[in-house]
């Protein structure tokens, strides 16, 4: 009886193993429970004293210009406060390409501005990844940053 166990828990961690390799939309149910049907997107703001505007735009193909993405993906719209994280996921397939088309730091009088690069699935990042955008700025204001990083 032991072999036989021995065999079948072999052939279950085969076939998880050969699913896994097939890639994130081959896990199904699995994949789901476990996240890897996902991509993940977290938006930190470091500032102690100011909010952060994000406009997040994505798409469901591998788009690397940011016209093409702007013209056929969507949109997330979030005002960050000092000091506060959001997240948001998405299926795999809807979010094969994205970039920050403007983060604003708020601060009264002056207009501070950034965006990111295109990030591609595949070449990027993969299915099951976060994408964390860190928005920083220098005690003078003179810098506004964001540091894209996948884990």
């Amino acid at each position: 009886m032991k072999s036989n166990s021995r065999i079948y828990t072999t052939l279950f961690a085969s076939a998880l193993a050969i699913t896994g390799i097939a890639g994130c939309g081959a896990l199904g149910f699995l994949g789901n429970l476990l996240g890897a049907n996902r991509v993940t997107v977290r938006l930190v703001n470091t500032s102690d004293d100011y909010d952060v505007t994000v406009q997040v735009r994505y798409g469901d193909e591998n788009l690397e210009t940011k016209d093409l993405i702007k013209a056929l993906g969507e949109e997330v719209n979030r005002t960050l406060s000092p000091g506060e994280s959001a997240e948001f996921s998405r299926d795999c397939d809807e979010l094969e390409s994205i970039f920050i088309d403007e983060a604003e730091l708020e601060v009264p009088v002056v207009n501070i501005k950034e965006d990111t690069d295109v990030i591609v699935d595949g070449d990027n990042f993969g299915c099951g990844d976060t994408i964390t955008y860190t928005f920083t700025h220098s005690d003078l204001l003179v810098d506004f940053d964001i540091a894209t990083s996948i884990n």
